[in-house]
C-alpha cells in the first residue's frame, strides 16, 4: 500500500514535469504557434508578391456631332478591387464624369495644297478668228486654300493653262468646287476658271 502511495505523486508530477522549458528554450502553446505560422507565411507572400487591383471600366463614346455617350447611372458608380495574399479590399465610390472634344476654328489661315481640274469658258470669245480645239479650254493644275471661313476658302491657282485666284467651297471633307479669275499663258487673256478640286491634306 505504501508503494503504491508513492508512485501516485510521480505520476502527477511527470506531465507537468514534460511543460517545464530548460533555458534557452522557450515553451510556445500549439495555437500560438499555428498564428506564428501563419503571420510567417503571410509576410513571405508580401515580400514574393505584389498586390493586385481591379478597376471597373467605364466607356466614353463621342460622335461626329460632339455628343458624348457613356456607360452607367450619374454619378458613375466606381469600385477598386485589391487583392494581395489573404487580404481583399473593396472601395466604392462616385464619379462625375466631364468629357471634352476639342473643337477646330471655324475660319483662320491656312496652307492646304489641292489639285484641280476645269474649264477657262470665256476662252471661246478668243477664239471667233482662230477655231480651237477642246483641249484649249480646259485646265488642269494645283491650287493653295490659304484662308478659310467654315467651309468657303480663298485659294490660289497655277495650272498648265492660266495662273489666277478665287473662291473654292467644300462639298465634302477633301472635294469641292472653284470659281475664280484666270489669266492664260502666253496670250493673256482675261478668263474665268470653273473646276472641281481635290485636296490632299486638311490641316
Amino acid at each position: 500500500m505504501r508503494r503504491c502511495l508513492a508512485i501516485v505523486p510521480f505520476l502527477l508530477a511527470t506531465p507537468a514535469a514534460a511543460q517545464v522549458c530548460e533555458p534557452p528554450a522557450t515553451c510556445v502553446p500549439k495555437a500560438e504557434m499555428d498564428i506564428f505560422v501563419k503571420l510567417l507565411q503571410e509576410k513571405q507572400c508580401q515580400l514574393n508578391e505584389g498586390p493586385e487591383f481591379e478597376l471597373d471600366p467605364i466607356q466614353i463614346v463621342i460622335d461626329r456631332n460632339g455628343r458624348v455617350f457613356y456607360s452607367g447611372a450619374d454619378p458613375k458608380p466606381y469600385t477598386l478591387r485589391m487583392k494581395w495574399c489573404s487580404y481583399e479590399v473593396e472601395a466604392k465610390g462616385k464619379v462625375n464624369l466631364v468629357a471634352a472634344m476639342r473643337q477646330p476654328p471655324i475660319w483662320g489661315f491656312r496652307l492646304r495644297p489641292k489639285a484641280y481640274m476645269g474649264i477657262i469658258p470665256t476662252e471661246v470669245v478668243y477664239s471667233s478668228d482662230d477655231p480651237r480645239e477642246f483641249r484649249d479650254f480646259v485646265d488642269a493644275g494645283v491650287m493653295v486654300d490659304f484662308l478659310y471661313y467654315d467651309w468657303v476658302n480663298l485659294n490660289g491657282a497655277v495650272g498648265y493653262r492660266s495662273v489666277g485666284a478665287g473662291v473654292g467651297i467644300d462639298l465634302t471633307e477633301n472635294f469641292g468646287a472653284y470659281t475664280g479669275y484666270a489669266m492664260t499663258w502666253g496670250s493673256w487673256h482675261h478668263n474665268a476658271n470653273l473646276s472641281l478640286s481635290f485636296s490632299f491634306w486638311n490641316p
